[in-house]
């Protein structure tokens, strides 16, 4: 298997919050729904390998639920169309490892969130040179920012 191919993979789930959560839900049902509903996106339960929400149960608290999709095509389709959701009080995002999350954080602060982004779990930015950029994580991990 090639690198690229397991990057995909390992990064294939998606992140969707801001879900009512009920008891006894079904989430396979609820993302299918929500996606045809917010983000046009013609989904069935085929489409969905996995689905489940995050954390312990809270009272208030709308936990997150973890999409990994049959197919990396469908993934794509509904991460592309993330932007239907702004200011609507849902987020589409991908489901980083607890260390790029933080790394993700970092430059959000540093460079505007706006400037910020991943694809396929790499973090992009854009950089006070108005120049485009992947971020090289391992050698962030080591101490050296750029």
């Amino acid at each position: 298997m090639r690198w690229g191919a397991i990057l995909l993979e390992k990064h294939k789930p998606l992140r969707i919050s801001g879900i009512v959560e009920a008891p006894g839900e079904n989430t396979d049902l609820l993302v299918t729904q929500f996606l045809k509903n917010n983000l046009e996106v013609d989904c069935t339960i085929m489409d969905i390998k996995l689905s489940h929400r995050i954390g312990r149960s809270q009272d208030g608290l709308k936990r997150s639920i973890i999409v990994k999709f049959a197919s990396y095509r469908k993934r794509e389709e509904v991460f592309a169309k993330k932007k239907l959701l702004k200011k609507t009080g849902f987020v589409v995002s991908e489901d980083l490892t607890a260390s790029r999350y933080q790394i993700y954080k970092q430059y959000c602060e540093e460079y505007r969130k706006s400037n910020v982004w991943t694809l396929d779990g790499r973090i992009n930015i854009i950089d006070k040179n108005g120049k485009r950029r992947v971020v090289d994580v391992l050698n962030y991990a080591n101490g050296n920012k750029n």
